[in-house]
C-alpha cells in the first residue's frame, strides 16, 4: 500500500485545490484546463491503484465484501 499513498494523497490534493480555486480568485482558464485534466488524473490514480494496490485472497463467489468475513449463500 505504500506505492499507492502519494498518489492518493496527490489526487485528492488535486481535487482539493480545484474544489477552492475559483474562491480563490484564479482565472476562469486555469479553473477550465483543471476541469479538462481532472479525468487524465483520475484515471492515472485507478492505473496506480490497480496496478500497485494490494491484491486480495477472497474472491468474489467466495465472499461478497473484502472487509467483512461474510460469505455469499449461494444457491
Amino acid at each position: 500500500m505504500k506505492k499507492i499513498k502519494w498518489p492518493v494523497i496527490l489526487v485528492t490534493a488535486y481535487a482539493f485545490f480545484y474544489r477552492l480555486a475559483p474562491h480563490l480568485g484564479f482565472p476562469d482558464s486555469v479553473v477550465l484546463s483543471m476541469f479538462v485534466m481532472s479525468p487524465v488524473v483520475v484515471c492515472w490514480l485507478a492505473y496506480k491503484i490497480l496496478k500497485d494496490g494490494a491484491r486480495c485472497e477472497k474472491t468474489f463467489d467466495e465472499y461478497f465484501y473484502e472487509d467483512v468475513e461474510y460469505r455469499r449463500n449461494i444457491g
